[in-house]
């Protein structure tokens, strides 16, 4: 019954807490390995994304940054801006945690400008206030 479409999957294996990331990642791979079966692009750029978000809940950034990416490349291949967007910010949050915020500026300036290509109004106020927290942040720690 989960095979029934990539989005049915990703309902059924994405409707659970985050309280167990260790549990999610198996959860996200069978996700990944039925997109790939079915040939759901856009459902493995979906799995990779989730992979990425529970790497980033065990403190496991770099590990969060390599499948942020993945699910960013895949994005970009289907033109999918919104989950592009969600990919950058994605990245700018694991960049963050990893205290390189020269490369989580990077990717939130990317995060919001894609907001508003996609005129996301309420998505921009957030992200500004996300972009100069990370600005801020990176000023004080690299000034002499």
């Amino acid at each position: 019954m989960i095979r029934q479409s990539g989005d049915d999957c990703v309902q059924e294996l994405t409707y659970k807490s985050h309280i167990n990331s260790k549990e999610d990642i198996k959860y996200h791979n069978q996700q990944l390995s039925i997109a790939k079966e079915l040939g759901d692009r856009a459902g493995e750029g979906r799995a990779y994304g989730n992979l990425g978000n529970a790497y980033q809940s065990l403190g496991d950034f770099k590990q969060a940054v390599e499948y942020h990416n993945q699910h960013l490349s895949i994005a970009e291949e289907l033109g999918h801006r919104a989950g592009g967007g969600r990919a950058y910010g994605n990245l700018a949050i694991a960049y963050q945690s990893l205290g390189d915020f020269k490369q989580a500026v990077k990717y939130q300036n990317q995060h919001l400008r894609i907001a508003k290509e996609l005129g996301h109004r309420a998505g921009e106020e957030v992200l500004m206030a996300i972009l100069a927290m990370f600005t801020g942040v990176w000023v004080i720690l690299t000034k002499p």
